[in-house]
């Protein structure tokens, strides 16, 4: 099931001091790399988790450099 990244974000937000901003800072940290992921899987979906490059005569097929950054 889908996470919607607003309401993990108040979740997240309620159970912290928000006047602490160094605790306000790491949430908004999360949420961004939370959307950061999100994007990642699209991508991959869309493109698939393999690539085909080519180069003049050369041909070979490689991982998504997505698989690579949600590592």
């Amino acid at each position: 099931m889908p996470v919607n990244v607003k309401k993990l974000q108040d979740q997240l937000m309620s159970r912290i001091d928000t006047d602490d901003l160094v605790e306000v800072e790491k949430v908004e940290r999360y949420i961004s790399l939370v959307k950061l992921n999100k994007q990642l899987d699209k991508d991959i979906k869309r493109d698939g988790a393999t690539v085909t490059t080519e180069n003049g005569a050369q041909k070979f097929v490689k991982s998504h450099p997505a698989v690579n950054d949600k590592m």
